[in-house]
């Protein structure tokens, strides 16, 4: 069960909510940013992901998006991207284990989220709701 929070409760859960360790499946350097200061990596809500309950930041929901809309597009492609995700991204994932650590992970991903974002917005119609829907 996913739970959405309110504007004032999406607040303190940023500000005073620390996000829990999650495992290194999926998204692994999203989901080990999300380890970061909740100032900075933002969380907005709880999600699921292969049965476990995750935090979902914006961050996480454009990397899945994109992902997403990618292997719509290119099946071979997206495989190939996530083979190579799959084989170097849980290795360094591991390697990040503080908080600090996360948010240098956070702030090295945001150009990245932001190429992410141009792709949406240039080949999907409706971006947004795209993001919104992943992990919910």
């Amino acid at each position: 069960m996913v739970k959405v929070f309110t504007e004032t409760t999406t607040w303190a859960f940023s500000q005073k909510m620390h996000p829990p360790i999650l495992d290194h499946q999926g998204h692994y350097l999203c989901t080990v940013a999300a380890k970061g200061d909740p100032a900075l990596v933002k969380p907005l809500r709880l999600g699921t992901r292969h049965g476990n309950t995750i935090i979902v930041n914006r961050q996480l929901q454009v990397a899945n998006a994109f992902e997403e809309i990618l292997s719509d597009l290119s099946p071979a492609l997206h495989r190939y991207v996530r083979y190579c995700y799959d084989k170097y991204g849980f290795n360094i994932s591991v390697k990040i284990n503080s908080s600090s650590a996360s948010n240098v992970t956070y702030i090295l991903m945001k150009p990245l989220e932001y190429i992410f974002l141009f792709f949406l917005y240039t080949f999907y119609v409706e971006p947004e709701k795209k993001i919104a829907k992943q992990y919910s």
